[in-house]
C-alpha cells in the first residue's frame, strides 16, 4: 500500500485502522519528504505521496543498516517494510528496512 492510502485509512477510521494495522509488518511505497538522524546515529524518513506533507507515515529505520541510509535523498521512492505501532501525528512505523 502507499504512505497516503494508510495515513488515509487512519484519518477515516482510526479504530477500525488500529484492528488491521496495528502490530502488524506492513509493506509501504512511497517518496522520501524527510530524513531525519538522531543524535544516536538512528535514521527516521517521512515517506508521503503529496508534497505539501499530507498523508505521511513517518518510519523509524532499523539501526543495523545505518550505512544504507547515508544515501537517502528527499524525493527518492522507497519501499519499507515495517511494524505499524499507530499513529500520533502521521501513521508511525518501527523496525523499519528498505526493501530491495
Amino acid at each position: 500500500m502507499t504512505a497516503g492510502e494508510l495515513a488515509v485509512a487512519f484519518d477515516h477510521d482510526e479504530a477500525l485502522s488500529d484492528s488491521l494495522y496495528l502490530y502488524k509488518v506492513l509493506a509501504v511505497t512511497g517518496r522520501v519528504q524527510k530524513i531525519r538522524k538522531d543524535e544516536t546515529g538512528s535514521y527516521s524518513v517521512t515517506l508521503g505521496t503529496s508534497p505539501t506533507g499530507e498523508a505521511a507515515v513517518d518510519c523509524q529505520l532499523d539501526g543495523q543498516f545505518n550505512q544504507r541510509y547515508a544515501t537517502l535523498q528527499p524525493g527518492d521512492s522507497l519501499r519499507l517494510l515495517g511494524i505499524c505501532a499507530g499513529r500520533l501525528q502521521n501513521v508511525i512505523l518501527v523496525q523499519s528496512i528498505i526493501e530491495k
